[in-house]
């Protein structure tokens, strides 16, 4: 299998092929971003998704399928793919099947059709499609893109973990690591600050927020690595907020809170709810006071707190949600349905 993508992050590209490689699949990185740099023109070809580096990286992906000659090529949010390219190599190796993952908000972001063009008319004449929430699907399917289906977040085996020994810094009644996006949840944030409630904030953009002093006694930034695992091993409660913009249902980090062993509260969704039960294996709200008064029960009742958190944690370990199970439920639908 070759896999075309930017490469430029583990959780992508790489932790995907990982669960391929551990369910026995050969994988050849296509890294698009080599070819992509970050220069005047390169920007602006990011941008307008044509000039002399697009160019040559879509030369180069007939040439690396030229000379690996894969079953597969799995495309991962890949914008700058011409039609064109992908028609040539299925016209040249008919035995070629292609799957294309997008894990963002093509149909709905609003950077329409300019930004997504190359993505939505190479993965019309793909053979299955991965999208990332159940509302894509439908819109997959209005925009004639055909056999598309939802591709759930996970979280990485080998680094989302319970972990012991977490250095002071990071030990914190409430935490939400995540990036700062105006759809309430500055406003959410704020309330539990006013009500008394610790909260530890990492993430990026948050220099445009308008916080709770409370909220800023600590700087905030990114964790990333082993610092992200300590964030969420290290809180009592950790935040989930989902994006307005994407109009998401879950995230990456419904999956990654609780195989760290951190009881998750989360917004209220019927996706989140057939994955973990309320109550039980996680806490949800629908407004910023029914969240108050969640926090404020779990961070008074320890034994609560430690029952939801393990069996998160079971519930997301025994349900198959690590990027292991991702590639292997990739490959199954590959089997039953285009080879």
């Amino acid at each position: 299998m070759v896999i075309a993508g930017e490469w430029r992050w583990d959780i992508y590209e790489e932790a995907l092929a990982a669960g391929f490689r551990a369910n026995g699949v050969e994988v050849i990185p296509f890294k698009a971003g080599n070819y992509l740099g970050s220069d005047l023109l390169s920007r602006i070809e990011r941008k307008t998704l044509w000039g002399p580096a697009t160019v040559r990286l879509n030369k180069a992906l007939q040439r690396i399928i030229s000379e690996s000659s894969p079953d597969v090529l799995f495309l991962w949010r890949m914008t700058h793919i011409f039609r064109r390219t992908l028609a040539t190599l299925l016209r040249k190796y008919p035995g070629l099947r292609v799957v294309t993952y997008n894990n963002d908000s093509p149909f709905q972001d609003g950077r329409g059709w300019k930004q997504w063009r190359h993505y939505i008319q190479t993965a019309r004449l793909a053979h299955l499609n991965f999208v990332y929430r159940p509302s894509d699907v439908s819109l997959a399917q209005e925009a004639g893109i055909p056999n598309p289906r939802v591709l759930l977040p996970y979280y990485l085996k080998e680094v989302h973990r319970p972990i012991t020994e977490i250095p002071p810094d990071f030990q914190n009644d409430v935490v939400f690591v995540g990036h700062y996006e105006d759809d309430g949840r500055v406003e959410t944030l704020n309330y539990l600050a006013r009500k008394g409630v610790s909260v530890r904030i990492y993430g990026t953009l948050w220099e445009n927020a308008s916080l709770e002093p409370e909220l800023k006694r600590m700087p905030i930034h990114p964790a990333y690595g082993e610092d992200y695992v300590r964030a969420l091993a290290g809180a009592k409660i950790a935040l989930v907020f989902l994006s307005g913009k994407n109009r998401d249902v879950y995230t990456r980090r419904c999956f990654e809170i609780p195989a760290c062993g951190t009881a998750m509260v989360a917004p209220r969704t019927p996706e989140l709810g057939a994955l973990y039960r309320d109550g039980v294996e996680a806490a949800y709200f629908n407004s910023k006071e029914e969240l108050l008064i969640e926090i404020q029960r779990l961070l008074e009742d320890d034994r609560k707190r430690d029952q939801i958190a393990k069996a998160g944690l079971a519930r997301c370990l025994g349900d198959g949600h690590s990027n292991i199970d991702r590639g292997e439920q990739v490959i199954r639908a590959l089997k039953e349905d285009i080879f």
